[in-house]
């Protein structure tokens, strides 16, 4: 019991002393228990004892702390579009900041739906151009952005290069095997309609065999692989022509005429 009293008990002059050095703002309460070797309650009593009010926490961290002048600059660009994030990466601090910045300033924060600047720099070209020269995407939380590259860009650099992952050949190729084709379908010889025609393959050897529609292609995905399957198909047709239909509990003969 005297060891727990020797903890929080301090002399008339040294409660004196840490109040006033506690008023001064120089040292802590944590600071001042482990100079004086007790606990930080007995510098608290001491304090209390002498009608120090105790300190509110320090200035906030410096991730959450912006100039003036800065928080100025994060309310502008926030209401010519930029996004919370965007800005906390731009300005090295955390979103916490910014949305204090903008509280100050009076900016009311923006829904699931962003506001697209008016105009944008393209990474690729390297032209400010407007809005609708680039195409609006939909993110995962339903807001609206605009493409990374502006349509131009989009259709000389990025439309060939998906092209080729999604099909195997360039676009170059295709127009030549397109041509050779006589722009038709390989097998029905019909012409595309709104769809292009479709990029055939060898599935074991995968090597481009020709241009198929989607209709024919199916077919050919499902006959190729199994042969029981289209020659059951060759003899339904064949069926259906010399009089056979199925009806009842099997295959009959139509009656004649």
């Amino acid at each position: 019991m005297l060891l727990r009293m020797a903890r929080y008990a301090l002399s008339e002059g040294n409660r004196r002393a840490v109040a006033e050095r506690y008023q001064r703002g120089d040292v802590s309460i944590a600071a001042l228990a482990t100079e004086y070797g007790c606990s930080g309650r007995a510098i608290w009593l001491a304090l209390k004892d002498h009608g120090v009010p105790g300190r509110r926490l320090g200035p906030p961290a410096p991730r959450y702390a912006l100039p003036p002048d800065t928080r100025r600059q994060v309310a502008e660009r926030y209401r010519a579009g930029e996004s919370t994030p965007v800005l906390a990466k731009a300005f090295g601090c955390s979103i916490r900041a910014i949305r204090s910045s903008l509280k100050e300033h009076g900016v009311e924060g923006r829904s699931g739906w962003a506001v697209t600047p008016e105009s944008k720099r393209c990474p690729k070209c390297g032209l400010d151009k407007p809005a609708d020269a680039f195409a609006r995407l939909r993110t995962r939380h339903g807001a609206k952005a605009l493409a990374g590259y502006c349509k131009r860009c989009m259709a000389v650099y990025a439309k060939p290069w998906i092209f080729k992952r999604e099909t195997g050949i360039t676009l170059e190729q295709y127009d030549e095997l397109l041509a050779k084709q006589g722009g038709c379908c390989a097998l029905c010889r019909q012409p595309p309609g709104k769809n292009r025609l479709q990029v055939d393959h060898d599935h074991e050897t995968n090597e481009i065999r020709g241009l198929l529609c989607s209709k024919c292609n199916v077919l050919l995905c499902v006959a190729i692989d199994n042969d029981t399957w289209l020659q059951r198909a060759l003899d339904y047709k064949r069926s259906a022509r010399t009089g056979w239909q199925y009806g009842g509990g099997g295959r009959k003969r139509a009656a004649a005429p």
